[in-house]
């Protein structure tokens, strides 16, 4: 019984005592440190999911505004105007209903159709900064009613409105030839 096996005696040496490690070189441990440090600030600058609450730049919300207008323009030159009453803001529909009883899309669709004019051919001429949830655009685009073509300037005010960026007013001249300058 005092024999031992082997496989015993290489099962005891498994459980040697682990030697401590040496000193790394100085350039070494730098160089983990700029690795560890390049991390830290990737992670740190790393743009956030669209479910964070982070806020965000100026300039991406100017390009979200922008994504909306753009939305806009292409629904108004395909006359698809039920889509245009998914853009405005809660007060602009809220005009709407109290000034010419539209309710809906179908009812501003209706609005819009019953105009002659056709917008087209916007140009962003300017976007200006108001607040932290107000962008202006001014733009150029032709209009043509009744046979008549005219390349008029409008003013777009976008606005955040339940955290999307929504119309909420814009001027529009009177008339050819930008009558209500």
């Amino acid at each position: 019984m005092g024999t031992r096996s082997h496989s015993a005696d290489k099962w005891q040496k498994g459980f040697e005592p682990i030697k401590p490690m040496e000193p790394m070189s100085k350039p070494l441990v730098s160089l983990v440190a700029s690795f560890l440090g390049l991390g830290l600030a990737m992670s740190l600058f790393a743009t956030s999911s669209p479910q964070s609450n982070a806020p965000k730049s100026h300039l991406e919300e100017q390009r979200a505004a922008h994504a909306v207008f753009r939305a806009y323009t292409r629904f108004e030159e395909k006359q698809e105007y039920a889509h245009i009453y998914d853009l405005l803001s809660r007060r602009f529909k809220l005009k709407l209903e109290r000034e010419e009883n539209v309710k809906d899309e179908v009812g501003y669709k209706n609005l819009r159709l019953s105009s002659e004019a056709q917008w087209s051919n916007f140009q962003i001429g300017k976007i200006e900064y108001q607040s932290n949830d107000t962008f202006k655009f001014i733009v150029t685009a032709k209009v043509e009613e009744s046979g008549v073509v005219d390349n008029v300037k409008c003013t777009y005010s976008l606005v955040r409105d339940r955290g999307k960026w929504r119309i909420d007013r814009w001027d529009h001249p009177v008339g050819p030839g930008n009558g209500g300058d």
